[in-house]
């Protein structure tokens, strides 16, 4: 070959291995960093399995994981490095949005998605976490545009929400449902929902306000819950306006049998005798096989001052429609009871329990029955079968210790009481109160006092433990 040429084809090789490595060098070192960077982040992400939501939304790292943050700075600065070799290197701004949220950087996560979006704007990544960042700058129209243009929908958001409700997870359950009412603030669902979670957050306020929400697009899958909402809240006239516009709007609800009920014991609530007993007698007409219906007519016929004869009677349908069934014989037990004829009542009490047997309060007000009538060793034999067959059920133990404490015997008062204490859940002021009395009285002062003290520190209003501890020179 001619050595001219063998020179000049040496030169354009080198030239083109040269223009190879300037073009491809940088986003071969690019990938490197991303690589890098990204196995730093996944390995921070698989220590957050606990927080199965980070990593997807935009939230940051808890305070407590230091050695994390670490790790996350050093995928940063990999991945800073991959774009700045490469600045279309989309992967490595996709890892700097996660990484940025989880360092608590939602401003600078949301500028590395737009990035992404314009170089992968078929890819949804992009616009889901843009989305979240969105939403951490507290900007969620713009969160719900994103994510709607990552093809997500409420629905979505409430798959996410049911799982974390079922994990027990409510903080995050809170979270997903929010989102999903953004996306679909018309759609009962999400607010029904939001609902539940309050609930078990212990919000009642807020639950009463998602459920208002939920019925204005359903009444019929919100209102028994937002009744019983109003009617925690002792809003009984609101739960009355609810519960007639409710059956006005969805006459033939398969839930109406609910709300008649429901009705009938708000215009009780409200001592507006004469609207319940028209409510229950419309609710009869309707479902005239219902036993539970005259047990309450009849129970309002009571309160309402018609005496005994009204109620028995109602009570007695109610036992003809279904003469297995409870209910109707232990309703004449506390008529009979309430009107002091004590021996009539037990009767009852026996034939409700013959059909019940497994009924713990049945066995109590059998037990109460006895104790009103001031039969106390009848009573203690009764709390005592009670606790033999219930033991962990702390109402008989409170009630056995009065009748202990009748009888004089303190010991086995405080024994019982003791153990009412123990088995409450959660703690009840009252049942403090009488622990402070059955000390007091059995000569224990410095448990009668302690007794009183945790009383008001649970109602301050306590009058018992406020009048115990003045008897036992206490402030």
């Amino acid at each position: 070959m001619n050595p001219k040429l063998r020179i000049s084809l040496f030169i354009l090789g080198l030239l083109t291995l040269l223009g190879i490595g300037i073009l491809f060098i940088p986003r071969a070192l690019g990938l490197y960093y991303q690589i890098k960077g990204g196995q730093l982040l996944q390995d921070v992400l698989k220590s957050l399995e606990d927080l199965p939501d980070l990593g997807l939304t935009c939230d940051a790292l808890p305070p407590d994981r230091k050695a994390l943050r670490m790790k996350l700075e050093q995928a940063v600065i990999k991945l800073n490095k991959a774009h700045n070799y490469d600045d279309r290197n989309s992967q490595a701004y996709l890892y700097l949005g996660h990484s940025a949220c989880l360092l608590g950087e939602p401003a600078n996560a949301k500028g590395y998605y737009l990035t992404y979006t314009q170089l992968r704007p078929a890819n949804p990544l992009g616009y889901l976490g843009l989305g979240f960042a969105e939403e951490a700058l507290g900007d969620h129209l713009s969160a719900v545009k994103e994510w709607q243009a990552a093809g997500l929908t409420a629905e979505d958001f409430l798959e996410a929400g049911d799982e974390a409700y079922q994990a027990n997870r409510y903080e995050q359950a809170l979270s997903w449902y929010k989102r999903s009412s953004w996306i679909a603030p018309t759609r009962a669902t999400a607010w029904f929902n939001l609902g539940q979670v309050y609930e078990q957050l212990g919000q009642p306020e807020s639950a009463l306000e998602a459920y208002q929400e939920a019925w204005k697009f359903d009444p019929e899958l919100s209102t028994m819950f937002l009744v019983t909402s109003l009617k925690r809240r002792g809003d009984f006239k609101e739960m009355e306006n609810v519960l007639r516009e409710a059956l006005g709007i969805v006459p033939e609800s398969g839930e109406r049998l609910g709300w008649w009920r429901a009705l009938g014991d708000a215009l009780r609530l409200q001592e507006q005798w004469d609207a319940a007993v028209e409510v229950y007698q419309d609710a009869i007409q309707q479902f005239p096989n219902e036993p539970d219906l005259y047990i309450s007519l009849g129970w309002i016929y009571y309160d309402r001052g018609d005496g005994a004869r009204p109620a028995q009677r109602e009570f007695n349908r109610a036992i003809n429609l279904k003469k297995d069934a409870p209910e109707g014989y232990f309703a004449l037990a506390q008529l009979f009871s309430r009107e002091k004829q004590f021996q009539e009542a037990d009767g009852y009490f026996l034939r409700a329990l013959e059909r019940a047997p497994n009924n713990r309060w049945y066995y109590l007000a059998r037990g109460d029955n006895a104790r009103l009538a001031s039969d106390f060793n009848r009573a203690q034999e009764i709390y005592e079968k009670t606790i033999a067959r219930f033991p962990n059920f702390h109402i008989a133990y409170y009630q056995l210790a009065l009748i202990y404490r009748s009888l004089g015997r303190y010991d086995d008062a405080v024994g019982a009481i003791e153990r009412a204490v123990e088995l409450m859940d959660p703690p009840v002021d009252s049942y403090f109160a009488r622990a402070g009395e059955i000390y007091r009285g059995a000569g224990l002062r410095e448990k009668a006092v302690k007794a009183y003290r945790q009383a008001l520190i649970l109602n301050p209003d306590n009058k018992v433990a406020q009048k115990g501890l003045q008897l036992l020179g206490e402030n």
